[in-house]
């Protein structure tokens, strides 16, 4: 299996990584740094790790909370592609309305 994360996603995680760099230190946007990097391995040997988000209705969209984060998903094929990436204090409806 192989991980693509789409532009928006990777944007938003790139983002938050820089906010916590700045906001708190280095150390704090390592350590979701790391988290995110492990995810993703356990999702290409477990594409099905993530639960099914019922904000997304009937599409096969996953999603894993990554400390505070929100880590969208969806597998096609041999293929997870990483839809959307964001603060679980941000309202979670108008995020992913963002996806669609």
């Amino acid at each position: 299996m192989k991980v693509i994360w789409l532009d928006d996603a990777l944007k938003s995680y790139h983002q938050i990584i820089d906010y916590l760099a700045i906001k708190f230190d280095s150390k704090t946007a390592r350590k979701l740094d790391d988290k995110v990097s492990r995810v993703e391995v356990v999702l290409c040997n477990f594409p099905d790790f993530g639960s099914i988000d019922p904000l997304f209705g009937n599409k096969d969209y996953r999603s894993v909370i990554i400390l505070q984060n929100k880590l969208v998903y969806r597998v096609v094929d041999d293929t997870i592609y990483i839809l959307a990436f964001w603060d679980c204090r941000r309202d979670s409806v108008a995020q992913a309305k963002k996806v669609e």
